[in-house]
């Protein structure tokens, strides 16, 4: 079975408008970050970036189908001593837009580059906001299910009384857990921290980020 790849260049808010509406699956995108490499993209304040990405955005609403998922890699900013709110701003616009913000991962970046600053430490991450258009969207979880943790082998080793029934939780919160159900479990749902280092072989690109994001967002949304 031979697939076919169409590819669209151009300015995404008018290439949008050329596809259908519900149409597609997965929108993965890492638009320019606010004030970031003015040299390749001009640059958008980030006091501008809400009103900039919104109409962008409200086309990837309508392009999206009602199963569909968006995953948007953004990064805040600091703006003379103080981290902008430009990304929480973004989302809460978006929230009114229609979206459903449903879950965050994090990119921990193995290979941030190392510097110094007076009041803050280096960042190593990067959000990945997942949206959906409707709260009952495609995920095929097992598609991306890892090996249980070191953890089981010493925990579930010799089990209390305590863990073969579900332990509340001590501080009231509702929550609890029976071990026991873990005995014959050899795979486990992964968490939402990805450990991937920042591409570096394209060179053609002043910010690639690794194939690997759009790769894991594909394997757990279309299976």
């Amino acid at each position: 079975m031979s697939l076919q790849t169409t590819l669209f260049l151009g300015d995404s808010k008018e290439e949008l408008k050329k596809l259908k509406t519900d149409s597609v699956d997965l929108i993965v995108t890492s638009p320019p970050y606010a004030d970031q490499r003015k040299d390749t993209y001009g640059g958008v304040g980030h006091n501008h970036y809400v009103d900039w990405f919104l109409p962008i955005s409200a086309e990837l609403l309508r392009v999206l189908k009602p199963t569909g998922t968006f995953i948007l890699n953004i990064k805040e900013k600091v703006v003379e001593g103080e981290r902008s709110t430009y990304v929480m701003e973004l989302i809460l616009e978006m929230r009114k837009q229609g979206w459903f913000w449903t879950e965050e991962f994090i990119w921990h970046k193995k290979n941030s580059y190392p510097g110094k600053w007076p009041n803050r430490f280096r960042d190593a991450w990067e959000r990945l906001l997942q949206f959906n258009k409707t709260k009952k969207f495609a995920m095929y979880q097992e598609s991306v299910m890892v090996p249980m943790d070191d953890w089981a082998k010493t925990r579930l080793r010799k089990l209390s009384e305590t863990d073969k029934r579900r332990d509340e939780s001590r501080v009231g919160s509702g929550f609890g857990k029976n071990i026991s159900n873990w005995l014959a479990r050899k795979m486990a749902y992964p968490n939402n921290v990805l450990h991937l280092a920042t591409e570096s072989a394209n060179k053609n690109h002043s910010a690639a980020f690794p194939m690997a994001l759009s790769k894991w967002s594909n394997e757990w949304r279309l299976n």
